[in-house]
């Protein structure tokens, strides 16, 4: 499965949802690929010790995003077989990748060579919830999810407030019910009480795993309690996604 993070608005939650599917892969996948292709902000590339290294490609050329530098991405994608990819994409690249994604067919390139595409994006409450539905609508909107092999996991990042508008849950929303049958899951990152919101937020800023924290001597025995029923609680809903995932699409 080949893991694509995608979201237009910056700073919302993209490097994170990476690094918990990179570390869920790790305890489910061999020798999974972890890119990140953020030419401003590398903080997936960031994390040194996943256990397997975060290639970064760099889009750039003379300031701007060069389109041609994703042939390296599916070039690494297609000589790589029988293993799952994460690829963490920085908002500046939003646009030029899911451009690049439907412009040349490559999802259909990438189904017909045997992978199956997911793409990851996020809602978050607060200032950005209008730019990150927005950004929801637009690959919903783009790609053709009643195929197989094709899908579309939106994540709900609580993290920054709750995702409301007008007295509405985001299940209510009519941008999320217009495109809710492309969905092919929902993962929600709970708001964290104050104390668990500290210690995750420690663990983020310092590019930590969760196998790091365990062996940090910074974290109390209480934190990594914290920590350790956060990283639980996103695994199994990642888990019974990727579930359902298997099931709907016959994976």
């Amino acid at each position: 499965m080949i893991n694509i993070i995608l979201q237009g608005k910056g700073g919302v939650g993209k490097s994170l949802i990476s690094s918990l599917l990179a570390q869920y892969l790790l305890t489910k996948s061999k020798n999974p690929v972890f890119i990140d292709t953020d030419p401003v902000n590398a903080t997936f590339a960031g994390y040194k010790t996943l256990g397997v290294p975060v290639t970064h490609i760099n889009i750039l050329q003379d300031g701007n995003v060069n389109p041609r530098e994703f042939d390296k991405l599916m070039e690494l994608i297609i000589s790589t077989p029988d293993t799952d990819f994460v690829i963490d994409n920085g908002a500046t690249s939003f646009l030029p990748i899911s451009s690049y994604l439907y412009d040349n067919n490559a999802i259909e390139i990438l189904k017909e060579m045997g992978h199956s595409i997911t793409l990851h994006t996020v809602v978050t409450g607060g200032q950005a919830l209008l730019d990150t539905l927005s950004g929801v609508k637009t690959l919903a909107s783009q790609f053709d999810y009643t195929q197989e092999g094709t899908n579309l996991v939106v994540w709900a990042n609580e993290y920054f407030g709750e995702i409301e508008s007008k007295g509405k849950k985001l299940e209510e929303m009519s941008a999320y019910k217009t495109h809710k049958d492309k969905m092919s899951g929902l993962i929600v990152i709970d708001r964290q009480n104050e104390l668990s919101k500290q210690d995750v937020k420690e663990m983020l800023e310092s590019k930590l795993s969760f196998d790091d924290v365990k062996k940090a001597e910074s974290f109390s025995f209480m934190a990594k309690n914290r920590i350790n029923i956060f990283k639980d609680q996103i695994f199994e809903s990642i888990d019974a996604v990727y579930k359902t995932l298997s099931i709907s699409k016959g994976k």
